[in-house]
């Protein structure tokens, strides 16, 4: 990684990246994404230091309804609508308006509970 995008030790936070893989590679595959392509691109998240998982935050309490809640205060948010960016496969990424919260909510509910 280069050093200037090196996070200092004292504020770092480091996450086991074995704890966290099969919920990446659940998030990619829930969204039509090859097993593979998945499995490459948790790799690559967790090869760059980019969060793969919830527990990446220790000390939180995460709910789905929170997080969900959230997603309405982003910048791609149109007409009341959370606008997504997702992939089929590595290279295939599409932009999607009409994204089922609800299952989005059930998503990240199994997430963390597991």
């Amino acid at each position: 990684m280069l050093k200037r995008f090196q996070v200092p030790d004292d504020i770092a936070v480091r996450v086991d990246s074995a704890a966290m893989r099969q919920t990446v590679d659940d998030i990619f595959q829930a969204l039509g994404m090859p097993a593979e392509d998945a499995a490459r691109a948790r790799r690559h998240l967790a090869a760059v230091d980019l969060p793969t998982g919830l527990d990446a935050l220790p000390g939180q309490s995460w709910r789905a309804e929170t997080l969900v809640a959230h997603m309405h205060h982003d910048k791609k948010v149109r007409n009341g609508k959370v606008t997504f960016i997702l992939a089929r496969g590595i290279g295939n990424a599409f932009i999607e308006h009409d994204v089922d919260l609800a299952d989005v909510e059930t998503l990240l509910a199994h997430t963390i509970a597991a």
